[in-house]
């Protein structure tokens, strides 16, 4: 009289068994065959870490080997804000060395996010006294920058490159696929924290820099002929529009000395000449 009831009961666990075991194998297939791309694709965002490199821009010189443009080292700031606890005592401490108001650098450092940019290619002292405060969540890498060691000497001609050192004027726009580092991606992985994880041999692996590119152009003879044509400017005070100097060497037909020289209408009422050179920088 009890087989019955028993035999009942069985047949429900058994029955409560299978749709266990046939939910399980659903989700089993919905997470590695339905939704295995797109689960993939999130584990990676979370572990993984993608970072460019780009090497050096290549050296500007003249025929001689005179350096006139160049890169060199100077530091950037990041801010990681979710590793901040007070982003307001932060942004306070860093707007006397950054010289940026500290409303601005705490809205930065309020942001949801891993990283965010605070200040890029500042001077060296400034990243000197930033490693000093040594604040959590800030850090200091090392970017190139563009220098032109003559300063102002034959800017119209070499132009100036952008932030991130992309030519935008002159012959560094010109030649900027032949200037232009390698750029190298580097996969990085992520902790169980969100801390970074940096490969062995990471430092061998760095990106190849831009040829170097030599002009014919002559720096003394350029340094003369625009002091000259300035100095002329200067006691003419007269009204030039464009005034162009060249040289060439008869025997390679080289253009040693390129000055084009724009001024504006000199004021003849005037005591003074007001007129300027101006010099755009990489910073522009």
């Amino acid at each position: 009289m009890t087989a019955g009831p028993s035999r009942g009961r069985r047949y429900v666990m058994l029955l409560l068994l299978l749709c266990g075991f046939s939910i399980i194998l659903f989700r089993l297939v919905t997470l590695q065959v339905l939704q295995a791309a797109e689960l993939t694709a999130k584990a990676d965002r979370q572990h993984q870490k993608t970072v460019s490199f780009e090497g050096a821009r290549g050296m500007v010189s003249d025929r001689h080997g005179k350096v006139l443009a160049m890169n060199v080292e100077v530091p950037s700031v990041f801010g990681v804000p979710t590793s901040l606890e007070s982003p307001s005592t932060v942004a306070r401490n860093l707007s006397p060395v950054l010289h940026i108001r500290s409303d601005e650098l705490e809205r930065k450092l309020r942001q949801d996010k891993s990283f965010v940019w605070l200040a890029r290619k500042v001077e060296p002292e400034q990243g000197r006294r930033l490693e000093q405060l040594s604040l959590d969540g800030i850090g200091v890498v090392m970017e190139g920058r563009r220098f032109y060691p003559k300063g102002p000497l034959l800017a119209h001609v070499l132009g100036f490159s952008g932030m991130d050192g992309q030519g935008l004027e002159g012959l560094e726009r010109r030649y900027d696929s032949h200037l232009h580092g390698e750029k190298r991606v580097t996969v990085l992985q992520r902790d169980a924290l969100g801390r970074t994880v940096f490969p062995k041999g990471l430092a061998e692996q760095a990106p190849t820099p831009g040829h170097a590119l030599t002009l014919t152009v002559d720096e003394v003879i350029q340094y003369i002929a625009e002091k000259e044509l300035e100095e002329a400017v200067t006691h003419s005070r007269a009204t030039i529009r464009s005034e162009c100097r060249c040289r060439i060497d008869a025997r390679s037909v080289a253009q040693s000395c390129l000055d084009r020289y724009v001024r504006a209408r000199v004021d003849h009422e005037s005591n003074g000449c007001g007129c300027g050179a101006r010099r755009k920088s990489d910073d522009a």
